[in-house]
């Protein structure tokens, strides 16, 4: 037999439940063993038998029992009463609360944070395991430590005026929300002498009567938030300190050119106060109307492709009282924002200083000329009078001589012999003249030309030093100003002297050429080649005349030590048309 119950919960109508077999029908197989010994214990024993099982019901779910079974009497042929009661649901119930209570053991053994509930005197009452992880005490020392003991002094301080200010507002009856929590950030003692900075995080712990019974709790590790927010404080103390003593204006712009930050030397150059342009002005306030597209162009491109646009440029700066300044911006857009940082550098007093250096030096450059000129003109005027006069006395003489040896009879041999030794002086006077002439005007570039005359002196040179000279020259005339060729051949000879003096050569190599536009005068010596020093030395007179005679024609003086071939190298180029000045400075002697 079976009860209404009995069907109910399984399902079965009592036809159905009536005459089956009671284990493979209703018991599952897992329980089958179970429930027929139990059963069997029964009904061997007479007495009561308690025991857990589970049935199936009819759409193949599992319903908990709790078991008695009493065998009937003997007349009842081995008949066994089951009587039964449903613990599915507490069966459930006790499931779901251990499967809690491992997540939480799970959770409180586990986890880095560490659990804890504190009783009103701050006495731990529990403290989760995970203490051992962040303080190095196992969870039974950790319980026994007094609060002196767990904070550090100002720690400890701030604790104690926080819980002191919770106590005080429970005492007075004011209202405080049970749920509100206090957030502290204490400084905590490991067992090995070291500290951590933690955060604690705490509610109220209230009993059902709602009666304060102390706190219940989570503290954090945050040392390494804490020393990223120092090593942050510290990196913005020194990034400000940076900004601040940089020497130069410096202000950080926004993508809309707001400035949103200006140091002191930016409230020197504009005349503002940091407060009046932070955040409030453009710096475009500060550009020129004639620059502003220009910065404008650099600032939005600046944005899109910082490689796009320079990061040094100069620009015209108004301050506050309307002054004009010339300053060099470099501009540089911070990385992961779109701010840009810009120092300015003011240059007016550095270009007041090159305008007037420029004009001095071109005044000296001029007075230079000048003086080059006068002396160029006095030397032809020298030349044409050692010629005019010098030259018809010694001409005049020897004619004179030689009408006197004429006259001179056979047999006066002494004088016939003085004569002629007086001729020889005064044909050697002539040679000297024609020399000197030659050395202070030669003749050879008025009459003949440039070519010509650079053949001439190759000759004369070769020929006073042993030093021989290989020439190509342009087989013609070079299509130069008759002052220019002057200058050309004069740089010319002070290279053939700097060789002479100066490069131990055995050879000089000489190229004049015309091309396009420019004329090209190369002198290469194969001597032990010029250093940098020398060519910096700022008595080299020689060089730098050289150099300064090619600027006057709009020229360049290149002069260098062949790394391939060795030796000196003189490279001059000569725009045909266009030169700078006429000069002549005439050779360097002595």
């Amino acid at each position: 037999m079976v009860n209404q119950a009995f069907l109910d919960r399984l399902g079965y109508a009592e036809d159905e439940a009536l005459g089956r077999d009671f284990i493979p029908m209703f018991v599952p197989e897992r329980d089958a063993g179970h429930t027929a010994g139990n059963i069997d214990h029964a009904l061997s024993s007479m007495e009561m038998v308690t025991f857990d099982g589970a049935l199936r019901t009819m759409d193949g779910q599992e319903v908990h029992m709790t078991w008695r079974a009493r065998a009937l009497p003997a007349k009842h042929r081995r008949t066994v009463l089951l009587a039964g009661i449903d613990i599915t649901d507490y069966q459930r119930a006790q499931e779901a609360l251990a499967s809690s209570e491992r997540r939480y053991r799970l959770y409180a053994e586990n986890v880095r944070d560490v659990l804890w509930v504190l009783d009103t005197d701050l006495r731990y009452v529990y403290i989760s395991p995970s203490v051992f992880q962040l303080r190095g005490y196992t969870q039974e020392e950790a319980l026994s430590l007094p609060m002196e003991k767990v904070f550090t002094r100002d720690s400890l301080f701030n604790l104690l005026k926080a819980v002191g200010n919770v106590e005080s507002m429970l005492a007075s009856g004011k209202t405080f929300d049970p749920q509100a929590t206090l957030k502290l950030e204490l400084e905590q003692y490991c067992k090995d002498g070291t500290t951590r900075w933690t955060e604690i995080i705490a509610n109220l712990l209230l009993d059902d009567t709602g009666k304060h019974i102390g706190f219940l709790g989570i503290t954090r590790d945050i040392t390494d938030r804490k020393n990223a927010q120092e090593s942050l404080r510290l990196s913005e103390e020194r990034y400000r300190t940076i900004f601040e003593t940089t020497g130069t204006a410096t202000i950080i712009v926004r993508e809309d050119t707001v400035v949103s930050l200006a140091n002191s030397e930016f409230e020197r150059l504009s005349g503002y106060p940091k407060e009046a342009v932070e955040g409030t002005m453009s710096w475009k306030d500060f550009v020129m109307e004639e620059d502003l597209g220009r910065v404008i162009a650099y600032h939005d491109a600046r944005g899109r492709d910082p490689s796009s646009v320079p990061r040094s440029y100069e620009f015209r700066f108004k301050d506050r009282f309307g002054r004009i300044r010339n300053v060099i911006a470099n501009a540089t857009l911070i990385p992961g924002t779109t701010m840009s940082v810009v120092s300015l550098l003011d240059i007016t007093e550095r270009m007041e200083a090159e305008e007037r250096l420029r004009i001095s030096r071109e005044q000296l450059r001029n007075l230079h000329r000048h003086t080059q000129e006068l002396r160029e003109s006095e030397r032809a005027s020298v030349a044409r009078e050692i010629h005019d006069e010098l030259g018809q006395v010694l001409t005049a003489l020897k004619m004179d001589l030689s009408y006197l040896g004429r006259r001179l009879e056979p047999s006066q041999e002494t004088l016939r012999a003085k004569v002629a030794a007086m001729g020889r002086s005064i044909d050697a006077s002539i040679d000297a003249v024609r020399k000197i002439i030659m050395e202070l005007r030669p003749g050879i570039l008025d009459h003949l030309g440039l070519v010509p005359a650079i053949e001439w002196q190759a000759q004369e040179f070769q020929e006073r030093t042993g030093i021989r000279c290989r020439l190509n020259v342009s087989s013609q005339e070079v299509p130069l100003d008759r002052d220019v060729s002057i200058t050309v051949f004069r740089i010319f000879q002070e290279a053939l002297t700097n060789v002479a003096r100066h490069a131990h050569a055995t050879e000089v190599e000489v190229s004049l050429v015309a091309s396009g536009q420019t004329v090209s005068l190369t002198i290469h010596d194969d001597g032990k080649g010029i250093t940098r020093n020398e060519l910096e030395d700022e008595r080299a007179f020689g060089i730098m005349g050289m150099r300064e005679r090619a600027f006057f024609c709009n020229g360049s003086c290149d002069i260098y030590t062949d790394d391939r071939r060795g030796g000196t190298t003189v490279e001059l180029r000569i725009p045909i048309a266009g030169a700078r000045v006429a000069d002549d400075t005439g050779t360097s002697r002595g």
